[in-house]
């Protein structure tokens, strides 16, 4: 019997040990998640001061102000627990749920890029020979809306000002995509990004020193910003447009119901008259026009009326539709396009990344600003006399948008980001108040609404075979400056054509006794 109390002794002793043992580990685990929960605190100051992609503790851009109401404000209760909600989105949401690591891609390269993304080469071409420092990226921040920053693919947002409706969400929503498709394919990366309309950085005010680089949506010929392609391509919430495939492939289908010939012989405009513009306020006076339709949008009125009139497919109708740019350049562009009328383009001040690929009297026909009802008369009257030219410039818009997918989008962004890192002169570095970005954390901070546009964007990622990029050529100046040519020589062909037409009018006749 003793030596039976003796083995008990010595198994308790054995499993006293292991007992602490289990204890402390599971002590030290929770302590070491505690820390790592805590650290952003200190990190990121108090939850009640984090800023986030809907606008908390952001004040709007003062270059181009809006109204905006941020979401944390005061002592309140309400405030605190917003700013607990915030906490949990911007530092939890993505501590599981996103891969430390990213698969291999699968697929062999696609074939060569477009010729249109020697545009890339030409944007970054003021900083091809010193390269961007440290300081030049810095002295771009007073005008910046946020930074991004991709460091061993991870995307890292460091928020400034808000900004209008929820572009930031939704841009930052598809540089979290580019990351998540091509993970540390993308080379570490730094940039800073504004998401309002008009371009800043006039070229006129760096002749002796070098430009900051600033991505936004547009740009201009007098303007070094940056274009990068917009938020609605992954959808605009606000005004019920889906994602760009999506989107494309509903007006691509409202389009084939009626065929060009049997469409209304007019041109077709409607959108909103009340953002600056004075191309569309002169459009208006076009309204009483017997070549042209022009109606104006009041997006109150249809939202209250759940966008029932306002459908994007139901709008291909006519022979022609008309663009005439907003404040600065619109996001309507793309979806005028793909219906595979003539699109009568009132010629525009700015650009978005792709506008630049479409050539007059391919794509498009050009509108004289100075004199539209006119030019929009003549245009009109001249694609009825001319219906097979007409309708292919129609059926090539509309070939251009469909070559410009999703994919084409994530190659591009790709590209433009590649060729900036290579001029980058310093190490891309996440700040002290930047913050890491994920599908869930973004989607923590989503409304419902938003969160159901944000997850149909998802199909053209997951549709997409082989997510390996394009290969894009190196700079090829003399194609760019033959585009340029092309370009103004359309444009002046139909100004002469116009010329003409305006000299053996009735009216300008000589009169004969």
């Amino acid at each position: 019997m003793g030596s039976d109390k003796r083995l008990r002794y010595n198994r308790a002793a054995m499993v006293k040990p292991c007992f602490f043992s289990v204890r402390n580990t599971v002590l030290l685990f929770f302590l070491i998640v505690l820390t790592v929960l805590l650290l952003p605190l200190y990190k990121m100051e108090y939850p009640t001061q984090i800023r986030t992609l809907v606008g908390d503790n952001l004040r709007p851009t003062p270059w181009q102000p809006f109204h905006h109401q941020p979401q944390i404000q005061g002592d309140s209760w309400w405030s605190y627990k917003r700013a607990a909600q915030v906490w949990q989105c911007t530092h939890l949401s993505c501590l599981l749920t996103w891969p430390t690591t990213h698969k291999p891609l699968i697929g062999s390269t696609r074939a060569q890029c477009p010729n249109q993304f020697q545009w890339i080469h030409e944007d970054l071409r003021p900083w091809r020979s010193q390269g961007i420092s440290r300081e030049v990226l810095e002295s771009g921040k007073p005008r910046a809306a946020f930074r991004a920053i991709i460091k061993n693919g991870r995307l890292y947002i460091d928020l400034y000002y808000s900004c209008v409706q929820t572009r930031a969400m939704f841009s930052v929503w598809g540089l979290v995509q580019l990351v998540k498709r091509y993970g540390t394919l993308i080379p570490d990366v730094e940039f800073m990004f504004d998401c309002m309309d008009r371009p800043v950085i006039e070229r006129s005010r760096y002749k002796w020193k070098l430009p900051p680089p600033l991505f936004r949506y547009c740009s201009n010929r007098g303007s070094f910003d940056i274009p990068f392609p917009d938020w609605s391509f992954w959808g605009w919430a606000e005004t019920n447009i889906a994602p760009w495939d999506e989107e494309f492939r509903s007006i691509k289908r409202g389009s084939e119901q009626v065929k060009w010939k049997d469409r209304v012989p007019m041109a077709y405009w409607r959108g909103n008259t009340r953002v600056g513009s004075p191309a569309r306020v002169e459009l208006l006076k076009c309204s009483n026009s017997k070549t042209a339709q022009i109606q104006e949008q009041n997006w109150e009125e249809e939202a209250q009326k759940k966008y029932a009139s306002s459908k994007l497919s139901d709008q291909c109708k006519h022979r022609y539709k008309v663009y005439a740019e907003g404040w600065a350049w619109s996001v309507s562009y793309k979806y005028i396009l793909s219906c595979g009328s003539t699109v009568m383009t009132i010629t525009s001040q700015y650009f978005d990344f792709f506008t630049r690929w479409l050539l007059p009297k391919r794509h498009i026909w050009p509108i004289n600003p100075s004199t539209i009802c006119p030019s929009l008369d003549f245009g009109v009257n001249w694609g009825n006399a001319n219906p097979n030219q007409s309708e292919s410039i129609g059926r090539k818009s509309r070939e251009m948008m469909e070559m410009m997918s999703m994919s084409t989008v994530y190659d591009y962004m790709f590209h433009l980001l590649s060729e900036y890192s290579k001029l980058q002169r310093f190490t891309p570095t996440p700040t002290p108040t930047s913050y890491f970005v994920c599908e869930d954390s973004i989607q923590c901070l989503a409304s419902p609404r938003e969160k159901s546009f944000l997850k149909r964007s998802l199909h053209s990622y997951m549709e997409d075979h082989n997510p390996m990029p394009c290969s894009l050529s190196p700079p090829n100046d003399t194609l760019i400056r033959k585009w340029i040519e092309m370009q103004d020589d359309g444009l002046r062909e139909v100004r002469e054509m116009e010329e003409h037409s305006a000299i053996d009018s009735p009216q300008n006749r000589p009169h004969r006794l």
